[in-house]
């Protein structure tokens, strides 16, 4: 393996746990409630496949005003997400893939200001040598541009990369692009049916990077043979 392409929102940042629930807060003010394998349609892609405003709409059969509701979920959401670190082994396997002499893409379809924010927040903007979100491309996940456009910016063959994803989006974009896949799904993504993965992690601090890229070297060859 000669490169790592990490997903961004709920993988390396659970951001989508506290987005959750800040729709469910909203809901709430209008005695409504947004299941979640609704919001999971939207996890890991963008709100042309499912908008919840237009989902609450049609359960108080009246119509919303979408700054208004903006406002108070970011308002929501950045209150928890100040306090929040890291998920679980981010760190390490960050420092470790650098060790190993590891190129490191991030592919994420949000948009390239919010990974900013964050990257810089928790100071590790400096790991990714590439970075490619919606900004970069026409369609994002499930689509598998991102991770293409990711694969091309780092200058490797797709059998020398890897990515990280805890959508089912990310991973069905990942897949389409030709690359293998390891899956560290989150709070709100752990009940998606995940198939056609590598690997699958409750957190990056379940195992050394080591072991995992040696796994993931002896599944792939064992694949084509």
């Amino acid at each position: 393996m000669k490169g790592i392409i990490f997903d961004f929102d709920g993988l390396i940042f659970d951001t989508e746990t506290p987005l959750y629930e800040a729709y469910q807060h909203i809901f709430k003010g209008f005695n409504a409630e947004l299941p979640l394998e609704k919001f999971a349609q939207i996890v890991g892609t963008g709100l042309d496949v499912f908008h919840p405003y237009r989902y609450l709409e049609e359960q108080i059969g009246q119509s919303v005003l979408d700054e208004e509701l903006d406002l108070k979920l970011e308002k929501h959401r950045l209150e928890v997400l100040e306090k929040a670190d890291l998920r679980k082994g981010v760190r390490e396997y960050l420092d470790q893939a650098k060790q190993q002499g590891l190129k490191i893409a991030l592919a994420s379809s949000s948009e390239r200001s919010w990974i900013d924010k964050w990257l810089t927040h928790h100071k590790i903007d400096h790991y990714f040598s590439i970075i490619r979100t919606k900004d970069d491309v026409h369609k994002v996940k499930p689509d598998p541009e991102l991770y293409e456009q990711a694969v091309k910016g780092l200058g490797l063959k797709k059998d020398d990369v890897f990515v990280f994803e805890d959508s089912l989006n990310g991973l069905t974009a990942a897949r389409r692009a030709g690359l293998s896949c390891v899956i560290v799904p989150n709070r709100i993504t752990s009940h998606l049916p995940f198939e056609d993965y590598q690997y699958r992690l409750n957190s990056m601090a379940d195992m050394e990077l080591v072991e995992l890229i040696k796994y993931i070297k002896e599944n792939q060859h064992s694949q084509t043979n």
